[in-house]
């Protein structure tokens, strides 16, 4: 299988994210399994303008030696997705229920109480957002070290998700 990854010339030139927190601890080397795919990662940008081009790493992996999880398939299984649903429900119940205790009117304690109702289909609806994002926020941050011990412990160098593939 070829897989295809751009990068950068220096790790710090990506804009990981705004939070001065590592988003990658355990430097997983992302692959994309479609240079489709990859070609969303082809260009590091300064203020909106395009500052280079990102330098094309092809790699041929035999997914026979390699024991790759199913992300896509079995992310419910995982402590990671657990944990995830879990501190997400937690934040807002916590923030909702402050906001409906510190309401003033009977218009903004109906909000807040629809907001707690609503929380019942947070699941589906973060479900989804991660789906959509090739399940990254499972592997970002804090997240990705608990998702990496359990795999590791499980007998896995890597997970696929549908267009791409970690490696550990």
């Amino acid at each position: 299988m070829t897989l295809y990854r751009y990068n950068a010339r220096e790790r710090s030139h990506r804009k990981f994210n705004n939070f001065g927190k590592e988003k990658n601890p355990n430097n997983f080397k992302f692959y994309a399994k479609n240079m489709g795919y990859a070609e969303e990662y082809k260009f590091i940008y300064s203020y909106g303008e395009i500052w280079y081009e990102c330098e094309l790493e092809v790699k041929e992996i035999n997914k026979d030696d390699i024991n790759l999880f199913n992300l896509s398939e079995n992310f419910k299984e995982t402590k990671a997705y657990k944990k995830y649903i879990s501190d997400e429900y937690n934040v807002r119940l916590r923030d909702y229920t402050r906001f409906l205790n510190e309401a003033t009117d009977n218009s903004s304690r109906k909000m807040w109480e629809d907001n707690i109702k609503e929380l019942d289909n947070l699941e589906e609806e973060l479900t989804e957002k991660l789906k959509k994002s090739e399940f990254q926020m499972l592997s970002d941050f804090d997240l990705q070290n608990v998702l990496l011990d359990e795999l590791k412990s499980l007998g896995f160098n890597g997970y696929e998700t549908k267009n791409e593939i970690a490696l550990f």
